[in-house]
């Protein structure tokens, strides 16, 4: 079993509670990209660990979601992104906040020109987005590691766990609390 499959299971596990609750063909993939850059602003007005916490785990859901509606898998593009060890160190929340959309930013612009099919060929634009999602992972996870002395996976899999799939947005639309 690769070391990375944990990733896998979150993965699966998230998409499947997606599905159950959004259904399979009528999310398009972008929202999930949209939840993302909402965490990320959640992230920038948080004003102590817990809600940073919360955004970075619901960001890390949220591209879950994402990776398995667009057909990747979230553990090889860890690998593929792999440790960049001249990546810039971000410990503060302002400076984690400019760097995570800085590599979010940088997957939207190669998303862009994939979908429009211009400035060359569209798999080396999709390649590139690949890897600034995994890029996006590793920089949370590092993040997590240094302030919290967690993985990323650790703390996405204990919101999920714990919180997000008691979710039940079919049974309540307006809060995602289901009814008894």
């Amino acid at each position: 079993m690769s070391q990375y499959a944990h990733l896998r299971q979150l993965q699966g596990r998230v998409g499947a509670w997606s599905r159950d609750n959004f259904g399979q063909e009528e999310v398009d993939p972008l929202n999930c990209w949209l939840g993302i850059q909402e965490e990320l602003a959640e992230l920038s007005a948080a004003l102590g660990d817990d809600d940073r916490k919360d955004a970075i785990a619901d960001a890390l859901i949220f591209l879950c979601d994402y990776l398995t509606r667009t057909g990747e898998h979230l553990d090889l593009l860890v690998v593929l992104a792999g440790a960049k060890p001249d990546g810039i160190e971000c410990y503060s929340p302002v400076s984690i906040t400019a760097r995570l959309n800085q590599v979010l930013g940088m997957g939207a612009k190669h998303l862009l020109k994939y979908r429009q099919g211009i400035r060359g060929d569209s798999g080396g634009h999709w390649a590139k987005h690949r890897e600034a999602l995994g890029q996006f992972w590793n920089e949370c996870d590092r993040y997590c590691a240094k302030q919290w002395g967690c993985t990323a996976y650790w703390l996405a899999n204990e919101v999920f766990s714990n919180v997000v799939s008691k979710r039940n947005w079919k049974a309540n639309p307006a809060t995602g609390v289901a009814t008894a």
